[in-house]
């Protein structure tokens, strides 16, 4: 089964994304800095904090899930 994507296009693609999203965010954060050279922003804290935990639930039921899927397709080949 031939994917419908190719991997190496698609893996050097999401890498100049990944890239190019670093350096408008880098970018974003230099033009703050420069209206509020102090930072305060209030609140922003809490909710970093509360993004970055629900990320780290998806990664971490994404990985505990990727074993059973295996075994699941092994028993399935068998």
């Amino acid at each position: 089964m031939d994917p419908i994507i190719p991997p190496v296009p698609f893996a050097v693609c999401m890498l100049a994304g990944m890239l190019i999203c670093l350096e408008i965010g880098r970018r974003l954060g230099k033009r703050s800095l420069a209206k509020d050279p102090q930072g305060s922003v209030s609140g922003t804290s809490a909710l970093q904090g509360a993004v970055f935990s629900l990320f780290g639930l998806l990664v971490g039921f994404t990985f505990s899930g990727a074993p059973a899927k295996l075994d699941d397709a092994r028993h399935l080949i068998q």
